[in-house]
């Protein structure tokens, strides 16, 4: 064998075991998610009492949570119009409907994947110039994502927890990162080669690339809709507990978006469990019932995750199936 071509052989081998090494994970992973759901729920229906739940939902107000589901179709839309924007570049035919049909699948193989990275499905039958990028572009969008989310939680941790001045130091250095977003295109051509010596220097000098690529104001606009996104979201909360009580805007405002930080661990299937755990936990503090507060982190998740799931994947089985014909 030529010398030339060892290194090239050895690290497609290398890459094979590591392939084989994360498929073996895999069904481990999700044993470990469907145990963590079933005994976080096992605590929570051992805590609250099954009949008052029932009674709950039984008698919520039908119109609130239909507004609901109105709210968290207006959530999906504008989320997958975010992602639409970053990926057009990339698009053979720059189509939102095929970018939200693919959108609305992978929040259904999310449920099922640890840190919902199962979400990068949504790169998948769009029809891309290349994957690299859009790939890339995907960990860019979830950063935007989790930097936001930490954001709006500040205010729960400032009036949750006790050391209220960490809460200011999280805010100031989720400032300075998101200004560091508009700053990736003019310094990457100097941190180059810096990226290339860390761990993981190829995937992280993807992600920079691509991201410097980006128009300012298109990740202006993509921190904008994030933001947007997620106060639709916690509206939609506040709708669904307004059918079962009388909330306050501000007691969801400042409650959900830690729920959504909770949410980040991949310890459950879709965070089920964990999320009701936490509504159950913080909104407590602010004299909302259990129950009511069970449901309100259980439907945000049929709402918004579950039920488009599921139109996502019939949506793709149809269009899989006309081709096919």
């Amino acid at each position: 064998m030529d010398n030339t071509d060892q290194p090239a052989t050895q690290r497609a081998t290398n890459r094979a075991e590591r392939e084989e090494v994360r498929s073996a994970r895999k069904p481990l992973l999700l044993l470990v998610k469907v145990v963590g759901s079933g005994v976080l729920l096992f605590l929570l229906l051992s805590r609250l009492r099954l009949s008052e739940l029932v009674v709950a939902l039984r008698e919520a107000d039908g119109i609130y949570l239909g507004l609901a589901v109105l709210a968290g179709l207006l959530f999906l839309l504008v989320r997958a119009y975010k992602w639409f924007l970053i990926v057009r570049p990339y698009l053979v035919v720059p189509r939102f409907y095929t970018v939200l049909v693919s959108y609305m699948f992978a929040l259904g193989i999310s449920i099922f994947t640890p840190g919902r990275v199962g979400e990068i499905a949504r790169i998948g039958g769009i029809g891309v110039t290349q994957k690299s990028a859009p790939a890339a572009l995907f960990l860019f969008d979830r950063f935007v994502d989790v930097l936001v989310v930490f954001s709006m939680a500040v205010l729960g941790m400032y009036l949750l927890l006790p050391y209220k001045s960490y809460a200011l130091v999280l805010f100031i250095l989720l400032s300075v990162s998101v200004m560091g977003l508009f700053c990736i295109p003019r310094i990457y051509g100097s941190l180059q080669r810096l990226i290339a010596r860390l761990p993981f220097g190829t995937k992280l000098d993807r992600l920079f690339r691509s991201v410097a690529l980006m128009e300012r104001g298109t990740i202006a606009l993509n921190i904008l809709l994030t933001l947007g996104s997620y106060t639709i979201c916690i509206f939609e909360v506040y709708l669904i507990l307004r059918a079962f009580c009388n909330p306050k805007l501000s007691t969801v405002l400042a409650v959900h978006p830690l729920v959504m930080v909770t949410n980040i661990l991949p310890v459950t299937i879709g965070g089920l469990g964990l999320r009701e755990g936490a509504s159950v936990v913080l909104y407590g503090r602010f004299g909302i019932p259990e129950e009511h507060a069970f449901w309100a982190g259980f439907l945000i998740f049929v709402f918004n995750t579950l039920l488009h799931g599921i139109v996502g994947t019939v949506l793709i089985n149809v269009r899989t199936g006309r081709r096919a014909a």
